[in-house]
């Protein structure tokens, strides 16, 4: 069985060249093939932001006839997953999907039509912005050049420039040759903080029930410092690397935009995938850079997809 993820600009880029009645033919005749196409909270998250309402429902009908009832896990849910049973030499021995409520909703909905999200748009957006905003400003946050005008921005810049600074001089930090190890580690730090801290994902209920297994109190000094001293496998494999590389490519090439960060919350699937679909130039810029990439990243134009009604790379 191979898995394919669409990231929302694979996605929205398929819409354009597939006709709708194609969609359940794509679905069924595909795991025929042994492929399973799937999307995230994320890709539903980013759906639900369209400004226009009409647009935002015909995405999610769309999806509900194309897409896997399975719905892939949280990034907030692979984290806690993976650090509480790291897997040896990339083999996953957890589950990938979501245990969430919205999971059992997404299953009912790619069997039946009439089913629809109820959602706060506004608190979406309201949690979007942040994110977007420090997206935006990434290059700046990490070397410390901030506007004043700009001042939660700049206490989060000094904030994780000072983590970096700590966790470099007590030695939790590894070596490394391929990268520049300061704009890496404080990508991962940055991260860190707005998964465990923040709770910046599709749902914050996982990260809260994580916090109350640790039993550590909320004080953010404390938490950074509870997940360093308890996890130091982040900052050499994981997740968080994962996301972090790709942020990592995008502040070099000076690409960065406020989606860079969503971006870097797709990428957390790429090592439970064997392919992610996309219709975006940040991938394909990564797919370049890192050869590890380089058969997984397919962009949505390289596919076959106006001579039948299934997905079919062009090899």
């Amino acid at each position: 069985m191979s898995n394919w993820y669409f990231e929302t600009s694979g996605f929205n880029y398929l819409l354009e060249s597939i006709d709708f009645d194609s969609f359940l033919n794509t679905r069924e005749l595909q795991r025929l093939k042994k492929n399973e196409l799937y999307v995230s909270p994320i890709t539903l998250w980013e759906i639900m932001l369209t400004s226009d309402d009409i647009q935002s429902d015909s995405l999610v009908y769309s999806a509900q006839n194309l897409f896997s009832e399975k719905l892939l896990a949280t990034p907030t849910e692979i984290i806690t997953r993976y650090i509480e049973s790291p897997y040896p030499e990339n083999k996953v021995n957890y589950d990938i999907h979501t245990d969430l409520e919205i999971g059992g909703l997404w299953s009912r909905m790619t069997t039946d039509n009439s089913i629809k999200f109820e959602y706060n748009k506004k608190h979406l957006k309201d949690k979007t912005s942040f994110i977007r905003k420090i997206s935006k400003n990434l290059p700046s946050i990490i070397n410390q050049s901030v506007s004043n005008n700009e001042s939660y921005l700049v206490i989060l810049s000094e904030v994780i420039n000072v983590h970096y600074e700590c966790l470099r001089n007590d030695g939790f930090l590894p070596e490394t040759s391929k990268y520049d190890g300061e704009i890496l580690f404080k990508l991962v730090v940055l991260l860190k903080m707005l998964f465990f801290v923040f709770r910046v994902d599709f749902d914050s209920s996982v990260i809260e029930k994580f916090w109350e297994h640790e039993g550590c109190d909320r004080n953010p000094t404390n938490m950074l410092t509870h997940i360093d001293e308890t996890y130091t496998e982040l900052y050499r494999v994981g997740p968080l690397l994962e996301m972090a590389v790709m942020a990592y490519n995008q502040v070099n090439i000076g690409a960065t935009n406020r989606g860079l960060l969503l971006d870097c919350y797709h990428m957390i699937y790429a090592p439970y995938v064997d392919f992610i679909v996309t219709g975006d130039e940040g991938f394909d810029n990564l797919k370049k850079l890192e050869s590890r990439y380089s058969n997984k990243i397919i962009h949505v134009s390289e596919m076959n997809i106006h001579i039948s009604p299934y997905l079919t790379p062009n090899k």
